[in-house]
């Protein structure tokens, strides 16, 4: 609000609550905790997006990509990733319509939910 980012806010608060929910991750103690972590992923996300340059997303979409397809492959449920590739979509179509700002906010949000996966599973197994 202070900042004025209303659409990026809600482009992470939609892509962030809509991954998290299909791909758990990491899952903090407490509340207190949960909320301190998200605001703090937001804050980073809002604060360092336009400093990172396209060829840096590009690798962090085939990477995303990478991860979704393997998480995929081996979900026994066979859950659908249409949330994940419509975000790509979305903001691919987004960036060429001269919002860059949001295809960031998007791309960094799922490189960031995709890592919390990743970390949560290596724990998991040791």
């Amino acid at each position: 609000i202070i900042s004025k980012t209303y659409v990026e806010t809600l482009a992470f608060l939609l892509c962030f609550q809509s991954l998290r929910s299909e791909y758990e991750g990491y899952h903090a103690k407490t509340i207190l905790r949960c909320f301190v972590i998200t605001i703090t992923v937001y804050l980073s996300i809002l604060s360092f997006h336009s400093y990172i340059n396209i060829g840096m997303y590009m690798v962090m979409i085939i990477f995303i990509i990478m991860k979704q397809l393997q998480y995929y492959l081996n979900d026994k449920k066979k859950r659908p990733i249409t949330v994940a590739m419509i975000y790509h979509l979305a903001g691919i179509l987004l960036y060429q319509l001269g919002y860059a700002s949001i295809f960031q906010i998007l791309s960094l949000t799922q490189f960031i939910v995709i890592l919390s996966y990743i970390l949560e599973r290596r724990a998991y197994e040791r």
